[in-house]
């Protein structure tokens, strides 16, 4: 992807901000052309701009030329090959494991990436990210969605599926967003350093209550917590301050536990 200091170039992806707050991010061409509800951007015009400014559409109206944030590619251009983990979930499941630059981590789950594309961004750049899938279908829509971010260098993929094994031991977290995570507790605990940190992510209660149990039974893992994250974005009219009528709500919950050396009751 083409980088530059002074202004997109061509390969980079930009946020479009249209007139009504709407946005767009599209990966620039030379000669590209990008409709939207207010006329035709020519990337040509963008090229030619600088980050933060504005360019007129054909139909005369203006929009502003962003740099997009992770949060910006993920919601509007990331492709997805499965439901995916949103950033609102993902960004406090990287905060709670306590990783950072350098540190190890597995990923049970690859799906479309998002998750590993904010763990890479954590522990870049001298950490690893060792993520498993048995799709190569996700995998490869992964690795295109990773092309999106500076920090794609850390990250390994592998078709594998984990219930069979984790080949990685001594990392500092592993993150699980699979149908059945019960099937890899021991193997993730096999994977961590002790003290590790167990993140999972499940969308349904019962899912919960099957590895609570499961954990319970094996008494593999200590620090148990379950969350659940709630986000609610506000119209930004002083006038009108509002919620916006169309939001995400629930999309899963979170778990977290700690690898610990004796398996007794705590």
């Amino acid at each position: 992807m083409a980088k530059s200091s002074g202004g997109p170039s061509v390969g980079d992806p930009v946020l479009i901000l249209l007139p009504d707050g709407s946005r767009r991010v599209v990966v620039l061409c030379e000669g590209g052309k990008t409709e939207t509800k207010y006329g035709i951007v020519e990337h040509d015009s963008i090229l030619k701009a600088g980050w933060g400014s504005q360019i007129r559409t054909s139909s005369g109206m203006t929009a502003w030329i962003l740099k997009p944030s992770i949060y910006d590619l993920q919601l509007y251009f990331a492709r997805r090959a499965t439901q995916v983990i949103y950033p609102k979930d993902s960004s406090f499941m990287v905060t709670l494991s306590g990783i950072r630059a350098g540190s190890r981590v597995v990923e049970i789950g690859t799906g479309s990436g998002f998750l590993t594309m904010m763990l890479a961004c954590a522990v870049w750049p001298t950490g690893k990210v060792y993520t498993f899938d048995c799709r190569r279908e996700s995998l490869e829509i992964a690795k295109e969605n990773l092309k999106l971010i500076e920090c794609a260098s850390v990250v390994e993929l592998y078709e594998l599926d984990a219930r069979t094994g984790i080949p990685v031991e001594g990392v500092d977290a592993v993150f699980v967003d699979i149908a059945d995570p019960w099937n890899v507790l021991e193997h993730a605990y096999t994977s961590l350093r002790d003290s590790g940190s167990l993140v999972v992510f499940v969308p349904t209660v019962n899912q919960v209550i099957k590895l609570l149990r499961e954990n319970s039974n094996k008494r593999l893992f200590g620090d148990t917590r379950v969350f659940e994250i709630a986000l609610r974005e506000y119209q930004p009219e002083a006038e009108a301050l509002r919620p916006y009528t169309t939001q995400v709500a629930h999309t899963g919950y979170i778990l977290f536990m700690r690898k610990v050396q004796a398996r007794h009751s705590y």
